[in-house]
């Protein structure tokens, strides 16, 4: 058995990453908290570009997920 037991893979994360994730937990809260909400992971995947890319500041991303609520 080699040295490497027991240990976990280890990943640099992507930021991007971080930031699709952090749209998607924000969505799953809201539907667990009784919000119907209507996003396709293409919209998350884009918003999480802009995020990047625009430096989109903590109100605009709550107002694009805000907007996934579905009426």
């Amino acid at each position: 058995m080699g040295s490497d037991r027991g240990r976990a893979l280890q990943c640099r994360p992507s930021r991007h990453s971080n930031e699709l994730f952090g749209a998607v937990v924000a969505a799953s809260y809201l539907s667990v908290s009784g919000v119907i909400v209507d996003v396709q992971p293409k919209q998350a995947a884009a918003l999480a570009a802009r995020i990047s890319r625009d430096a989109l500041d903590v109100r605009s991303v709550a107002a694009e997920i805000k907007g996934w609520a579905a009426r």
